[in-house]
């Protein structure tokens, strides 16, 4: 009996503590023109996208960064390339943007929005639409070659966490504790039988 009330009790402190680990994907899209290896586009959509874990999100100050796990990008009509370089989503409270970049390049491609002056990256968001940050003069390393584009004017980002939100994840350790306690209620009722 103490054997399953110790297998039961950590179960629910293990759902909780991954529970603040959670698996985030970071998407930009807009249309732009420049280059994805040897592939010019112009005006062509484009997706820029990297998971991440929330639980690796650093601050300094009113800025909050994350190291992506993986990033790619697509553009319509040429395809999909992997990011081959460190590549990080970043939120920049203080001037309302968020966005991506890699290495200490000042240059990245991002959206201002006034959302983005409370957010930290560990939740969902958006998508949200506004002015794009420029990205032309930084060639980001990918399996098809660099990718380049023209300042680009609108863009959307967003964030989207692959877990219940905070009401479903309580739901499901309040159903955790009532059922050990159940489990616990009906243990002590049998052993009161068999004696």
């Amino acid at each position: 009996m103490k054997k399953h009330f110790l297998l039961i009790s950590s179960s629910i402190l293990l759902s909780v503590i991954t529970a603040s680990a959670i698996p985030i994907t970071y998407t930009m899209t807009g249309v732009a023109s420049g280059r994805l290896g040897t592939s010019t586009f112009t005006s062509a959509a484009y997706t820029i996208s990297a998971t991440a874990n929330t639980s690796q999100t650093i601050s300094s100050g009113s800025i909050f960064s994350v190291l992506d796990l993986t990033a790619t990008i697509f553009v319509n009509g040429i395809g999909t390339a992997i990011v081959t370089v460190p590549f990080y989503t970043y939120d920049n409270q203080t001037t309302s943007e968020a966005g991506f970049y890699y290495g200490t390049s000042s240059l990245r491609p991002g959206v201002v929005n006034a959302a983005f002056s409370t957010y930290t990256l560990a939740s969902s968001i958006g998508p949200l639409g506004g002015t794009s940050l420029a990205v032309g003069g930084i060639a980001i390393n990918t399996t098809a070659g660099f990718f380049d584009t023209q300042p680009l004017s609108i863009a959307t980002f967003q964030a989207s966490t692959a877990v219940p939100d905070q009401a479903s994840t309580l739901g499901l350790l309040s159903f955790g504790i009532l059922a050990l306690a159940g489990f616990r209620y009906q243990q002590s009722i049998l052993s009161h039988r068999s004696a």
